[in-house]
């Protein structure tokens, strides 16, 4: 699971410095990438912590799954954070007009399933693009 973080994490790193650099023409500064990717590995290990000690605390003792699973689960949702940024990395590497993301999806779920709830979801995700 930490080999698949730092996969993750070094593939993102390399396809941003393709997509500013190269793309945008943007200064590479190797400051600022290194703290994102440092913070990025420490905040997916905390997804990874935090799913095991629910495992353990929680969900094996309860007889719901074992605490490998939960920690599985917790990596799951570093996945779906981390594959919208690589993915809008490589449509943008290769000219693609992306408009699919796992957030918009998972928003227009929670719209669709709880109105109000979407609608908040929405409006948060909407002034942090602002």
């Amino acid at each position: 699971m930490l080999a698949f973080i730092v996969v993750m994490i070094v593939a993102d790193f390399v396809l941003g410095i393709i997509d500013s650099v190269v793309k945008r023409g943007e200064d590479f500064r190797f400051s600022r990438a290194g703290r994102r990717t440092m913070c990025k590995f420490i905040e997916y290990n905390s997804y990874l912590v935090l799913g095991f000690m629910l495992g353990i605390a929680i969900l094996q003792p309860v007889g719901i799954c074992s605490y490998t699973i939960s920690s599985m689960c917790g990596l799951g949702m570093a996945i779906v954070f981390e594959f919208d940024s690589i993915m809008d990395h490589i449509c943008v590497i290769h000219g693609i007009k992306n408009k699919v993301s796992i957030k918009r999806i998972l928003v227009g779920y929670i719209k669709k399933k709880y109105a109000a709830a979407g609608e908040i979801i929405e409006e948060v995700t909407n002034e942090e693009k602002k």
